[in-house]
């Protein structure tokens, strides 16, 4: 009994370590994509259109210069998976960002190699938060109270 209790802390702290890390990225990333609406604009260029690897993940790039300096961004809007897209999507996006393409850019103001082309598109964010924040709390119950977890299990 004692061994199962120190093997659910343990999995609770590795799965806190990771859910509560990601958890920080996409709640910035939600407040980014909200921001993004007011953020100034400038002229970029799809240096890679969209594509898709084998695995189904996303291969994507864009250019574009602020005061001088050039800077590359590899995805068009704050997603919770951008990466991932479902087939349904594919051709919509390929279609929509070809290489070549002349785009507006929307850039942070204060850190301008942080980018999106749709400005306020926060695609799937609020649910990967909703998912990671109930990891945290199962996988931080489970460290502090693993005698808890126990009782459900048996």
């Amino acid at each position: 009994m004692e061994s199962e209790r120190i093997a659910i802390q343990f999995t609770g702290a590795i799965l806190s370590l990771i859910a509560v890390p990601l958890l920080i990225v996409h709640v910035r990333n939600w407040f980014f994509a909200k921001q993004s609406l007011d953020w100034p604009t400038c002229a970029g260029v799809v240096d890679k259109g969209l594509s898709f690897t084998i695995y189904g993940t996303l291969s994507f790039s864009y250019e574009y210069a602020v005061l001088g300096k050039s800077y590359k961004c590899d995805r068009p809007y704050f997603s919770g998976s951008f990466k991932n897209v479902g087939r349904k999507k594919e051709n919509e996006l390929i279609n929509f960002y070809p290489m070549g393409k002349p785009v507006t850019v929307s850039y942070h103001p204060e850190k301008p190699r942080l980018s999106v082309l749709e400005p306020g598109r926060k695609e799937g964010i609020l649910s990967t938060i909703i998912q990671l924040i109930i990891l945290a709390v199962v996988a931080i119950y489970s460290v502090l109270r693993p005698n808890a977890i126990l009782g459900l299990i048996y």
